[in-house]
């Protein structure tokens, strides 16, 4: 009984054993198919285009059921379980290698062309030539441009420079800004003279007479050009006249011009208003005569003028040592005179007072000597002085005397 069972438990084993074997071998085989179906997809979205001409990856090879040669010596049957085949050989693509080129053609570059140069970016970084500024009317310090006008004319001279890539700013150089001239370490412009600053344009109007050296500069901000200009104003049409007066053997002086008649001070400003110039009878007042515009300059004129001088006493002498402009007037007679000095139709009066010189009494007057080394007798009584010093000298003594005594009581 024992053995039967034995046998009977070990089929039963055996063909449960097997049963199970194919039912784990179709679940293998059914997983593998189903990872196996799924890789051509894949394989097939990562290789590359063929009409680039670059290889792809190689595809997986598909998936075969299989069967094997001993499934019928196992029990269950036989086994349906996919096994992986070869490959086709069409799967992979080779190469294809270049075709021979004709002879005389040459051999296209698998590489891609570069682009055309018209298709190349412009190189922006690349800076201009730096600017050059220039004045279109050229000068230098040792020939400036030369402009000439007269006192209170307005004056308007445009300068203009070239080359710059931006806006031009005009500056006038004067005193310490200027450059130095030949023969002007320091030179200055007139007051009342400006330059736009974006125009260029000189103006002003200026009023005193002379020579000026200044400059004129055009800059960017990063380069300038100067212009040197040599400016001469010339005086007005005369339109006063000014007279420094004096007298013969005084120090004094006086100034008559538009502001009236004062006395004036050498090495001061002072000045001292007056009604007339002091003078005494026989004296000579000497003048100097200076026409001048009505600004104060020394006005211009013809070379041959000379001034006329006249007084309101006839017998005034008048002459002219020194010349025409610096005449002289004796006066004869004591009296109130009135000088005019008369100039390119412009006149101007000065009041003189001239009072009389006390005459000497005839007694007293001095005589030689004889040579005797004494002094000549002039008619005086000698013995009045001596008596008057002889009673002071007795005065003093006794009052002298008088304090000592004093003093000892």
């Amino acid at each position: 009984m024992n053995l039967p069972c034995t046998s009977t438990t070990r089929r039963v084993a055996a063909i449960g054993a097997a049963v199970a074997i194919v039912t784990a071998s179709s679940a293998f085989g059914i997983g593998a198919a189903t990872a196996v179906a799924a890789e051509p997809t894949a394989a097939t979205s990562t290789a590359s285009n063929p009409s680039t001409g670059t290889p792809g990856s190689t595809p997986a090879a598909p998936v075969v059921p299989v069967t094997t040669g001993d499934a019928d010596d196992r029990p269950g049957g036989p086994s349906s379980a996919l096994t992986p085949g070869p490959a086709p050989e069409t799967a992979t693509p080779q190469p294809t290698a270049p075709e021979p080129a004709a002879p005389g053609t040459p051999a296209a570059s698998a590489a891609p062309a570069a682009p055309a140069a018209a298709d190349a970016p412009e190189d922006t970084d690349e800076s201009g030539a730096p600017d050059t500024i220039t004045f279109t009317e050229p000068s230098t310090p040792e020939s400036p441009i030369r402009i000439e006008t007269t006192a209170g004319e307005e004056i308007e001279r445009t300068f203009t420079a070239t080359g710059s890539s931006t806006e031009l700013h005009y500056v006038l150089l004067s005193g310490p800004t200027a450059f130095p001239v030949p023969g002007n370490q320091y030179p200055t412009a007139p007051d009342g003279l400006a330059v736009g600053d974006t125009s260029g344009v000189l103006s002003g109007t200026p009023t005193v007479a002379g020579e000026y050296d200044f400059q004129v500069m055009a800059m960017n901000g990063s380069r300038a050009a100067t212009a040197y200009v040599h400016l001469v104003v010339r005086p007005a049409a005369t339109s006063g006249v000014r007279l420094l007066v004096g007298v013969v053997g005084t120090p004094r002086a006086w100034l008559q011009d538009e502001d009236g008649l004062r006395e004036v001070f050498a090495e001061s400003t002072e000045v001292v208003p007056t009604d007339a110039v002091p003078a005494s009878q026989g004296s000579t007042m000497h003048l100097r005569v200076t026409p001048v515009d009505a600004y104060g300059n020394e006005a211009a004129g013809a070379d041959d003028r000379r001034p006329v001088v006249t007084s309101s006493v006839a017998s005034d002498e008048v002459t002219l040592p020194n010349g025409a402009f610096e005449p002289r007037i004796r006066f004869v007679d004591a009296s109130r005179h009135i000088v005019t000095v008369t100039i390119d139709d412009v006149s101007v009066r000065v009041p003189v007072e001239v009072t009389a010189t006390v005459a000497a009494p005839a007694g007293t007057t001095p005589v030689a000597g004889a040579g005797t080394g004494q002094l000549a007798f002039t008619g005086a009584d000698a013995s009045s002085p001596l008596a008057w010093a002889l009673g002071l000298l007795a005065a003093g003594g006794g009052l002298l005397v008088h304090r000592l005594r004093r003093r000892r009581a």
